[in-house]
């Protein structure tokens, strides 16, 4: 405090208030301290605090005054942080509402261009596809980055098919590929089991962003990814291209987050959170981080290597635990069950809640494709309702497709007076409620769950696997 040295405490201060605070000190009990803020002198910022004390047997003043600079620098990056953070979430939130209209309607079109064999508009419409799915992965690292932020970034591990996954991954790159004239490789080593145990959703995200940086970066030659069997429980993946390589310079820096020192740290949707992401996930995955060798205008190389069940589980005791569903495959028939049964019946089994009218169309264009009857509401309070005028007509939802956040009342409100109107005989049967929100935190995700929701489904959602849902529950 260089700029205080020497002077009087009345010029340390240009507050009159605290010179009055001060003068109040000795009425104080003895040794009693009191906090009186903090001013602002020049360029400094000082703590004032005031004390009772004996000095040499007599009641004097002692005044202490220190620089809070630090303090305050520090209290404004927490509060800056708790403000990203929140925004992060917001932005992610709000982001993801249209991305699911759009991935739920193209897959619509899609399976109806099927029909048609138009190839220039199937191809167009894949363009769509993949660049909403780009869209929905840059929404992904930002609300990651938030939960690795404040500390609760999570793994969810299930059983799923090591392939199919592997043949997902490459399907959403292999159009742009194609443009390129680059070549794909995959070779997956044969004594790999048929399904593993990990996290399906975190794998996926890492080998898209690795996958996706490769084909940014290479202009000619070949991708390949490469899957062995490290040993018993452990998997190694290694992304290799013929792209522009990196400098050994960059190399050190290549997994900060937001490091633009090089284009190469940037995943395909561009934000610099991809690679970091990615090294936490791997980490979280497999305890090593991703490794990298690179040779500048040959190519790179990333592996890694992942834990694909717990230690001493048993992979043939799965079958009996797990089904065979994966969100991360579904490439043959989803029907186990006709729908027969509910086209006999003319009145809707299901009713849409969500206050965003693109949503429910998106939704609805999928119930209507697969001859699924439906009710709609766009918010909690409309959804009650319909829930009520059905039980009188002795005609009930079997199950509620339920927004989470809504005007009026929201989707968790709603969700619970359903039940008490269940409980008190108020309705007759109670349908079943399925969680279907944007919001994709474990927090949200329990709140689902607290309030009565069978589950929750996180938009957007591959239609493929939300009519596998939807026809589980109603066959239930």
């Amino acid at each position: 405090m260089e700029y205080s040295q020497g002077k009087k405490y009345s010029g340390l201060t240009n507050s009159n208030r605290l010179i009055d605070d001060i003068n109040l000190i000795p009425s104080l009990h003895l040794y009693q301290e009191i906090v009186f803020g903090i001013c602002k002198v020049g360029p400094s910022n000082l703590e004032w605090r005031g004390q009772k004390v004996l000095w040499e047997d007599q009641e004097s003043i002692l005044l202490t005054v220190r620089d809070a600079n630090q303090i305050i620098q520090l209290e404004q990056t927490v509060s800056d942080n708790k403000l990203k953070n929140v925004l992060l979430r917001s932005v992610s939130h709000e982001l993801r509402t249209p991305i699911n209209a759009i991935v739920a309607l193209v897959d619509s079109l899609k399976e109806e261009i099927e029909i048609v064999s138009n190839e220039d508009f199937k191809e167009k419409l894949d363009i769509i596809s993949v660049s909403s799915q780009l869209l929905l992965s840059l929404v992904n690292d930002l609300l990651d980055y938030s939960r690795i932020l404040a500390g609760v970034f999570s793994i969810q591990k299930s059983k799923f098919s090591f392939r199919n996954l592997i043949g997902s991954a490459i399907q959403l790159v292999k159009i742009q590929a194609e443009k390129k004239g680059l070549k794909l490789i995959t070779r997956i080593d044969k004594d790999l089991p048929a399904y593993v145990f990990t996290d399906p959703l975190r794998l996926n995200q890492v080998l898209l962003n690795l996958l996706g940086n490769a084909l940014k970066f290479t202009l000619k030659g070949y991708i390949e990814i490469c899957c062995l069997l490290a040993s018993k429980n452990k998997v190694k993946i290694i992304v290799t291209d013929t792209g522009i390589g990196i400098e050994e310079s960059k190399m050190s820096n290549l997994f900060q987050e937001f490091n633009t020192n090089h284009n190469r740290n940037l995943n395909p949707s561009g934000c610099g959170l991809g690679l970091f992401i990615s090294n936490v996930i791997v980490q979280e995955l497999g305890s090593k981080p991703i490794e990298v060798e690179s040779k500048l205008h040959e190519g790179s190389s990333f592996s890694f290597i992942i834990n694909i069940s717990e230690e001493n589980f048993n992979f043939d005791d799965l079958e009996s635990v797990f089904t065979d569903e994966s969100i991360l495959e579904s490439t043959s028939p989803i029907w186990v069950k006709d729908f027969t049964e509910l086209l006999e019946k003319e009145f809707p089994q299901v009713l849409i809640v969500d206050d965003n009218d693109f949503n429910r169309f998106a939704l609805g264009t999928l119930l209507n494709n697969n001859d699924i009857l439906f009710s709609e509401a766009c918010t909690g309070r409309q959804a009650i309702k319909c829930v009520k005028e059905a039980d009188e007509r002795s005609k009930p939802y079997k199950l509620i497709i339920m927004d989470g956040s809504m005007p009026e009342l929201d989707g968790w409100e709603a969700t619970k007076l359903i039940f008490e109107m269940y409980y008190r005989g108020e309705i007759h049967s109670f349908p079943i409620i399925v969680g279907y929100t944007a919001f994709s935190s474990d927090l949200e995700i329990s709140k689902c769950i607290e309030s009565g929701m069978k589950e929750c489904i996180i938009k957007p959602c591959k239609a493929e696997i939300l009519i596998q849902k939807i026809a589980k529950y109603l066959f239930m």
